[in-house]
């Protein structure tokens, strides 16, 4: 898994974490894992799709929220026919008089973890050049190297773990011959770029399709072309 998988195991030494492995290729040894799975395929994306779908410019970001609020939903409201009175997850994690609830006691920027960064080196003039734009970075930083993540309306800029300044920053939607990006869509439906999959359409299936990655969160679609 290369850098992600280093990512992941930064991620848990940082919240004294030791990591339990499963067999591979065999999920009846993740059993609860699957099944979560399964429910989130079940209950939420069947709204989810059409409901995107009739949004096409609904943004990666949005959609992460609407899933946010429906794990909060499914989490404390939602009663669960296999729990004691029909009660919530919430409830029973929660009001267990065994349960040992330790909270995190430290404060974690799950955007470091979450985004890849990109790293650059402060100008003698307190600034960077990202993407062939330049920033501004507040004074005392010349010469430092600092980290960047990039979201889809901005990019907050980091030395040490320490925010420094967010600008403003709207990405082109222009396609040019040399990053444009092309994968033929399988059977199922979906694609596969840098290790993960993406889900197009079945019925577009073995036809190729051209994108261009825009943001760090994912594949944002911008003028995708299916011939």
């Amino acid at each position: 898994m290369g850098e992600l998988a280093t990512k992941y195991f930064r991620l848990l030494k940082s919240l004294d974490i030791e990591s339990i492995y499963a067999r591979a290729h065999y999920p009846q040894s993740k059993g609860k894992i699957e099944r979560w799975f399964e429910t989130v395929i079940q209950m939420f994306l069947v709204e989810a799709r059409p409901f995107v779908k009739e949004r096409p410019k609904y943004s990666l970001a949005q959609f992460n929220q609407k899933f946010n609020e429906w794990v909060e939903w499914y989490n404390t409201k939602k009663p669960h026919s296999s729990l004691p009175n029909r009660t919530t997850p919430n409830e029973v994690y929660f009001n267990t008089e065994t349960r040992i609830y330790r909270p995190l006691k430290v404060m974690v920027n799950w955007d470091k973890w979450i985004h890849e960064m990109e790293q650059r080196k402060v100008s003698k003039y307190n600034t960077i050049s990202y993407k062939k734009q330049s920033f501004d970075i507040p004074p005392g930083y010349m010469r430092a190297k600092v980290d960047i993540i990039e979201y889809e309306d901005k990019i907050e800029i980091y030395h040490k773990n320490k925010l420094l300044i967010t600008h403003p920053y709207q990405i082109s939607a222009r396609l040019s011959k040399s990053n444009v990006i092309t994968r033929r869509i399988r059977k199922n439906g979906t694609i596969s770029y840098k290790g993960m999959w993406y889900t197009i359409d079945y019925k577009l299936a073995a036809k190729p399709l051209r994108f261009k990655r825009l943001t760090k969160a994912g594949i944002s679609w911008c003028t995708s072309t299916v011939n």
